[in-house]
């Protein structure tokens, strides 16, 4: 197994739309998903190679975006490395108390101590030590134009309002593909970079990022020791 790393970086407010039952505010997701970065991949695949509409007659398109390769989801970095969604189960101690520097893993002990609350987000592990991180967003408010004379003025004449969540901009996230090396190869993607625009309303102010590939890595597999949880 083998893998192609890649980091996006925000250049304006990404809105990654999250599920809601709510008609006035669009909340954004934390990371961007593997099926977004599959899509754009697969939209400059067939661009870059001039299938148009016989994308689906294509054999190697076929094996790359419908099997053969695992588009990973874009996580927030944290110095310079992909973070993971941290366990539940982690709990660290509050400030001022005897264990405030500890970090608790509940499936380890039988009884929870006081003085301990939930560690959530995104996390790396660095030796004996957990670092985490919180993402960066902001909401935008937009005036509706959806009425049939909204639209022919160009401006609200009912004062309906609707909001966006999005992710700031200047924000890095890391991502991985994994695949056959061959497979990997034929994205034509290893260190290269390139702008383009993803999420929700990326055709006006929203959207903007750039994507920075890598080298293609073979996946070393790894010793987990005795014990799984």
């Amino acid at each position: 197994m083998y893998r192609l790393e890649f980091k996006i970086e925000t250049l304006s407010p990404v809105v990654i739309s999250a599920a809601s039952n709510s008609t006035l505010m669009t909340g954004s997701h934390d990371e961007i998903s593997g099926s977004a970065i599959r899509g754009i991949l697969g939209a400059r695949y067939v661009q870059e190679k001039k299938l148009g509409d016989t994308a689906h007659a294509d054999e190697t398109f076929q094996k790359l975006f419908y099997g053969g390769l695992k588009f990973l989801s874009a996580t927030p970095a944290i110095d310079n490395k992909r973070s993971f969604i941290l366990p539940l189960s982690l709990q660290r101690g509050k400030k001022g108390t005897k264990g405030e520097n500890t970090i608790l893993d509940l499936m380890t002990v039988n009884k929870t101590p006081a003085g301990y609350k939930s560690l959530r987000g995104y996390g790396i592990v660095d030796g004996d030590k957990i670092f985490n991180t919180s993402i960066q967003k902001n909401i935008f408010m937009h005036m509706s134009r959806s009425e049939p004379k909204e639209r022919i003025s160009g401006k609200s004449e009912e004062g309906h309002i609707y909001n966006y969540e999005a992710l700031d901009e200047g924000q890095i996230f890391f991502g991985q593909i994994l695949g056959a090396e061959d497979d990997l190869k034929d994205l034509n993607l290893e260190n290269k970079n390139f702008e383009t625009r993803l999420g929700r309303s990326k055709f006006t102010q929203y959207g903007n990022c750039k994507f920075t590939f890598g080298s293609i890595e073979k996946i070393e597999t790894q010793n987990l020791g005795k014990k799984i949880y």
